[in-house]
């Protein structure tokens, strides 16, 4: 009865959790004129956009987040969330800024650093947020003045965040998704994948 009580609490606490994320995520667009071609845009004509994508978990996903057209764009928050309870602690394994190299982050050995993003027996996280402070670095203020990650617009470009199961095991009918909130420029458009 108290493990039922356990999950029922879990659940609930859970969803409440996703509502209210999504109801901070609720933003409106900020429309302005677009930039004539060839001209960087200036930081007042950014917008606000909130990505989606889902895919079944098989112990590891790729999250990618690229935008079309000139200038920068930014990553202030990214939630994780899965369908059922993570059976193990699900973490940040690597980074990629623009095409960079990947930055690995945590370690598959016991008692190892790691970025926990959903721990285990919970539902969502939060990737940004989750950062240790000697992750900070790749961190910046969006024009809104949020803590974010920066990519720049255009082909080759944008963020790869790599994240999987700390056990490495897999577990079967999970599903993973994850709702982004990006500033971009407003004539940009701004897609997010999951594989």
């Amino acid at each position: 009865m108290r493990a039922f009580a356990r999950r029922t609490r879990i659940l609930v606490s859970s969803v409440v959790v996703i509502l209210l994320s999504l109801a901070a995520l609720g933003l409106q667009y900020v429309l302005a004129p677009p930039a004539s071609d060839g001209v960087p845009v200036r930081l007042s004509d950014f917008g606000v956009v909130r990505v989606y994508a889902s895919v079944q978990f098989l112990g590891n996903a790729k999250i990618k987040i690229v935008a079309t057209g000139l200038g920068p764009f930014f990553i202030a928050k990214i939630l994780v969330i899965l369908n059922k309870p993570a059976d193990a602690d699900i973490v940040l394994d690597s980074i990629s800024i623009d095409g960079t190299t990947s930055i690995p982050v945590s370690s598959g050995f016991p008692g190892a650093n790691r970025v926990v993003i959903v721990a285990a027996g919970a539902v969502v996280g939060e990737i940004v947020g989750s950062l240790p402070d000697y992750l900070n670095i790749l961190l910046t203020k969006d024009p809104l003045g949020n803590d974010a990650f920066a990519a720049s617009c255009g082909e080759g470009n944008g963020m790869l965040l790599s994240v999987r199961y700390f056990s490495g095991t897999y577990y079967p009918g999970a599903t993973i998704s994850a709702i982004a909130l990006v500033t971009a420029p407003a004539n940009a458009t701004v897609t997010m994948t999951i594989a």
